[in-house]
């Protein structure tokens, strides 16, 4: 079994559900509304479990999670979340484990994703807190939610949602040659190989085994097809991914495309990392760009600031949307001085949503995406 975690925006549009099961079908999810005390200095406390009841072939499921942790008294802290399978308690440098700051007498919601591959079978999901250090305070969590959602072959297996033809076109509008970069979100190259996107242009150089890039001139298109979904993020000029775009600030369009168990797409604008271009991202029925997609949202982000009421942009730092949980920290981040762009609402459900959609149905999935990058 290999464990992993995964960005939010993977399953962001998951709402948390009071007492549900659905194990059968491939989910679960419940809340937990008692509060359970978490004391200083000790070892992970857990604070919810759900059921998994899967068949013989691996599947992959995506666990998300959430916490409301209170501190009530006057000495504040840092405090964590992680997820674990079967009893088995997450190691304080796994990726399944995230940390907050929590000021004294506050409370502050914390979560976390969580990528299971290759289960077959009866599982539990299991959520843990604890403080971070011996001086950390005692805390509550007041509430905990956790979704599982589990598709019915492992991302390892080659196979993926169904076989829809889907057409992104990356386009530059920048005004001068550039180089792009693609990567695949979920470090994984399934349900496709590495060979199929360096036959599509774009190549493995960048030193990143999961990101590839390509050079467009200016005005230039380059087209990639899929035929099983994908989740993958685009940007231009840096390296995808970059912390702080490498000190320059980075504008990546997100793109989670057929995914399980509906059909659905999702897709962003992601400025956690800063900006260094506009972009746009453009649902079409057709080739014609006129014709947008049916009950469709186009993005279309063209600075830093000034996005907190767009739909479809995680803002500037706000890495859950609806606030700066933990934002990218290091050379080049603005550290504790980030525009206050949070969207309103909460993180289940942000106002305006934070990822654009394609509602499900028979009819749900767009068959092109233009994304257009360009001159702010």
């Amino acid at each position: 079994m290999k464990k992993r975690s995964v960005g939010f925006c993977l399953f962001a549009s998951l709402m948390l559900v009071s007492g549900l099961s659905f194990a059968n079908s491939g989910v679960a999810g419940g809340t937990v509304n008692t509060p359970i005390k978490i004391n200083k200095g000790g070892d992970w406390v857990k604070i919810n479990a759900q059921p998994v009841s899967l068949g013989e072939s691996p599947s992959t499921c995506t666990a998300t999670a959430s916490a409301s942790i209170s501190v009530p008294n006057a000495q504040g802290g840092t405090y964590s979340l992680g997820l674990g399978i079967d009893d088995a308690k997450p190691l304080s440098s796994d990726n399944c484990v995230r940390s907050s700051k929590v000021s004294r007498n506050s409370s502050q919601e914390v979560s976390d994703v969580c990528l299971f591959d290759g289960l077959v079978g009866s599982h539990s999901i299991d959520l843990y807190a604890k403080a971070a250090t011996k001086k950390t305070s005692n805390a509550y969590i007041d509430k905990s939610g956790l979704i599982i959602h589990c598709s019915e072959k492992s991302l390892g297996d080659g196979a993926g949602t169904g076989g829809v033809t889907q057409t992104i076109n990356v386009i530059n509008n920048t005004g001068s040659t550039q180089t792009f970069y693609l990567g695949l979100n979920n470090k994984t190259y399934a349900p496709y190989t590495k060979l199929f996107w360096q036959n599509q242009g774009c190549l493995f150089t960048t030193g990143n085994d999961y990101a590839c890039q390509f050079t467009l001139a200016n005005n230039g298109t380059q087209t990639f097809t899929v035929t099983q979904g994908g989740n993958i993020a685009i940007s231009a000029g840096i390296l995808v991914w970059s912390t702080c775009g490498g000190n320059t600030g980075l504008s990546m369009a997100e793109l989670n495309l057929n995914t399980t168990p509906y059909g659905q797409d999702y897709y962003d604008v992601s400025l956690v990392n800063g900006f260094n271009y506009a972009v746009s991202i453009s649902p079409l029925a057709s080739t014609n760009p006129d014709v947008p997609a049916p009950d469709s949202t186009s993005i279309n982000i063209t600075s830093l600031t000034g996005n907190s009421k767009i739909a479809g942009v995680y803002p500037a730092g706000m890495d859950i949307c609806v606030a700066s949980q933990s934002p990218p920290i290091g050379s080049g981040c603005p550290e504790g001085n980030y525009p206050n762009e949070a969207h309103a609402g909460t993180q289940y459900d942000p106002n305006p949503v934070c990822q654009a959609a394609q509602p499900a149905g028979a009819n749900a999935t767009v068959p092109i995406y233009n994304v257009t990058f360009s001159s702010p």
